[in-house]
């Protein structure tokens, strides 16, 4: 996995992505049968802190972020900026905890930089439910600063809030996206037939 042109080292970065698209691969495939394989997932990973001392990518916890990135990119449905999220992710789709949460006071993990870096005004969090449990400061202070903290067990509970529709619905216009985007590759590869028996 490369991070713009700096590689990645950490092990449980790279089983994340895989995780995240083995996860979608086989939802996709119970959902409407569409097979994922033949599609070539590429992750470039940049952190809104990046640059921070200390802030460099390692460990799982982008993995929830990974499929949903993965899920915006298949159904042409961007997620918003304000909207952040961290967890690991399972097989299943299951959203595991992650380390940096659960400090106590003004100085508590990682969500704190994030609220320090005030680069992107966020309006949703998203967190592991066992991480939202553990962490009640940190959920506090975020909360107090407007934020409004959702705690998640599965990918498919916070894709009301990122993408404003259900699994269903998410499943259905990744379906019509596909096939629009086969249709593109069908007649692009018609075309350069015709023009090159002209």
């Amino acid at each position: 996995m490369m991070m713009g042109q700096t590689s990645v080292p950490d092990d449980s970065v790279i089983q994340s992505a895989q995780n995240a698209v083995e996860a979608v691969r086989s939802w996709l495939w119970s959902k409407i049968r569409v097979n994922l394989a033949k599609y070539h997932v590429h992750f470039q990973i940049r952190s809104i802190l990046e640059g921070a001392p200390g802030a460099g990518v390692s460990g799982p916890s982008a993995g929830y972020a990974m499929l949903n990135a993965l899920i915006s990119e298949l159904s042409n449905t961007p997620i918003t900026q304000s909207k952040v999220m961290t967890g690991s992710i399972g097989l299943k789709m299951d959203v595991g905890p992650v380390g940096g949460l659960g400090g106590r006071g003004r100085e508590a993990g990682k969500l704190v930089g994030i609220l320090k870096a005030e680069k992107v005004k966020i309006t949703d969090l998203l967190v592991p439910e066992s991480n939202h449990r553990s962490a009640p400061d940190e959920m506090k202070m975020v909360h107090d600063e407007g934020i409004s903290v959702h705690p998640i067990t599965n990918a498919q509970d916070g894709w009301p809030i990122l993408f404003s529709m259900t699994s269903e619905e998410l499943a259905r216009k990744i379906r019509g996206a596909l096939l629009d985007r086969e249709s593109l590759v069908d007649i692009e590869s018609t075309s350069s037939r015709v023009l090159g028996q002209s």
